[in-house]
């Protein structure tokens, strides 16, 4: 979203190929769906995060940051090159 209330989808085409390589079954994608659906609603009602200010926020400075498993960059067995 932008700040003149603008929006768009990111990564459908990255989204459609991890469900057709197994990374996302059909479950989560629809977990996935909804929840935008959810976002959408929120910021055409104007809620937050999506409400004025939202701009302005920055994430807590003692939050750690999240750190990737040893094995992030290879293919889950499960998938067939």
């Amino acid at each position: 979203m932008d700040p003149d209330r603008s929006w768009r989808w990111h990564d459908e085409d990255e989204f459609a190929q991890a469900q057709q390589d197994g990374l996302v079954d059909e479950r989560l994608a629809g977990r996935v769906r909804a929840a935008g659906q959810e976002a959408l609603r929120a910021i055409r009602a104007w809620r937050a995060p999506f409400s004025d200010g939202w701009q302005h926020w920055r994430p807590d400075p003692a939050w750690a940051v999240p750190s990737l498993p040893q094995d992030w960059d290879r293919t889950p067995a499960h998938v067939s090159s």
